[in-house]
């Protein structure tokens, strides 16, 4: 089975998350994957949604809100973590793939996996925390994290 390593694997196991990798290397696949550690322990199993290919500066924003790291949900913060991993870029030229995925089953016990599922998450701007509002779809003026932004 493929996989895929995460660093920091927080996850929506509610919803579809996404997760930005630098090349076209995921960018026709389809089917289930395993959710690794950087170890190499299998923490999940997850089914890809879709794929879609870009450069950073023409990733719709609204997209950003399915990033399954919320210091990625902001194009500066993207960018940031994107050179943490990749190394130097040049983000207007280099092509990133866009995998949409789902958690379908937890295979392990692992605090992070589970800790988002506890919480409902602001329609607005997917936080788990800083906000506190949920079912405000399309009231960005009441989303306390948006504000922040």
């Amino acid at each position: 089975m493929k996989f895929m390593k995460f660093d920091e694997p927080v996850f929506n196991l509610n919803d579809k998350n996404l997760t930005i990798r630098k090349g076209v290397k995921w960018f026709t696949k389809e089917g289930c994957f395993e959710v690794q550690d950087l170890d190499g322990n299998v923490l999940a199993i997850a089914e890809i949604i879709t794929t879609r290919h870009s450069r950073l500066p023409f990733i719709p924003f609204k997209m950003l809100n399915y990033e399954h790291l919320r210091d990625c949900r902001s194009y500066d913060g993207l960018i940031r973590k994107l050179k943490k991993y990749y190394g130097e870029f040049d983000e207007n030229r280099e092509f990133f793939t866009l995998i949409f995925f789902k958690i379908i089953k937890v295979l392990s016990d692992k605090q992070d996996l589970e800790e988002i599922n506890k919480k409902d998450l602001c329609d607005i701007c997917r936080s788990d925390e800083s906000c506190g509002i949920q079912g405000l779809a399309g009231k960005q003026d009441e989303c306390n994290y948006f504000l922040k932004k």
